[in-house]
């Protein structure tokens, strides 16, 4: 029996034979040496062996976290190893940080299966995403954006519902939907859950979406080195049309577009010399510009002119009017004078009753 259990160990190869086996098929030293098919082969193989390494690691950080609970006291592994918590033993074992401890801590717990009170085996509460996780069709970042959005709702709505969501996100990110073969990343999970999250639950996302809409904004900065900083927030369906945008203008296929004159050396250039960055800020700054043209775009609004009175302790007056642009409407002829700020007079020197119109600048 031992001699058959240590035959078993020598023709399967251990983890350590795995790891040690990964440079030699493909040294690092090596990848610059790849044509363009060597290389996009090598990315999907390298991927789809990272996906099974990552459902190792969620697999085994639940089952660390299930032998380390508290209420088992000095017995589980993170206590005897003088740590606080599986999340604390976790970084000491890998060197990854808190969060990525905490994801990986956090898919274990929605796709462990667990035993009900008699110890019958028990589906997990994703078994679909925990069942592709296996399988190395999905990966952590896509199981993470699906079971984040969906598990809130496993209290509030109905199970058959929550199940064909799961079953179709899983379906659209492995490429096995019926609508599309190719699979989705993990970004557009993220998208397509929280929709099915709005449409499952409107009522339960009223709170976060008053707060989105009370946060949305888009604001531009003072001016700094010859630059203007722009911060603020989009809703989600606002950063999806710019996002597509953005990608059709920035495929392999299209041709370079909205450059300066000074990049329109060669007009037949088919590589884009601007950074990403910049390729994005020039269609935007391009996409507005044809829309101004278009003539769908409210005129400019008129500016108003502020006169100000300027007085001299011999009690002599000089008036002049200073166009403020940015401003709706045309406001009234006013005189201030600098050296009585609260006083306010019309050219003949007495007081307005109401404000009196003044003709849009020239």
């Amino acid at each position: 029996m031992a001699s058959n259990h240590s035959s078993t160990r020598m023709n399967s190869p251990t983890l350590t034979d795995l790891a040690e086996a990964v440079p030699t098929a493909l040294p690092v030293a090596s990848v610059g040496g790849l044509n363009d098919n060597a290389l996009l082969r090598a990315i999907r193989e390298i991927e789809e062996l990272g996906r099974h390494v990552d459902a190792l690691r969620v697999v085994t950080a639940g089952k660390l976290a299930a032998r380390s609970r508290t209420e088992d006291g000095p017995a589980g592994p993170a206590a005897r190893k003088g740590c606080r918590s599986a999340n604390e033993l976790l970084q000491r074992l890998t060197q990854i940080s808190s969060a990525t401890a905490a994801a990986r801590l956090g898919l274990a717990t929605l796709t462990r299966p667990s035993t009900d009170l008699s110890g019958a085996p028990m589906p997990a509460r994703f078994d679909h995403v925990r069942a592709a996780l296996e399988t190395g069709e999905l990966g952590v970042e896509a199981a993470v954006a699906l079971t984040k959005n969906l598990a809130p709702l496993q209290d509030r709505v109905h199970p058959d519902a929550l199940d064909a969501a799961e079953r179709e996100l899983v379906a659209a990110a492995t490429g096995t939907s019926p609508d599309s073969s190719v699979p989705a990343s993990a970004d557009e999970i993220r998208i397509q859950a929280s929709v099915w999250r709005a449409t499952l639950d409107p009522d339960g996302l009223e709170p976060d979406e008053a707060h989105a809409m009370a946060k949305r904004g888009f604001r531009l900065g003072p001016e700094r080195n010859g630059l203007v900083p722009v911060s603020g927030g989009l809703l989600p369906e606002a950063a999806g049309r710019v996002k597509r945008l953005f990608d059709a203008y920035l495929t392999p296929t299209t041709a370079p577009a909205f450059l300066h004159e000074e990049e329109l050396t060669d007009k037949n250039a088919t590589n884009d010399p601007r950074p990403k960055d910049q390729q994005r800020h020039d269609i935007l700054i391009g996409v507005l510009d044809a829309m101004a043209r278009s003539g769908d775009t409210p005129p400019r609004p008129v500016g108003r002119r502020i006169r100000t009175t300027e007085c001299s302790s011999a009690g002599s007056t000089t008036a002049r009017s200073t166009p403020r642009a940015g401003r709706s409407g045309c406001g009234p002829e006013r005189r201030r004078c600098r050296h009585h700020p609260g006083s306010t007079t019309r050219a003949d020197g007495a007081r307005p009753r109401r404000a009196e119109p003044l003709s849009p600048p020239e």
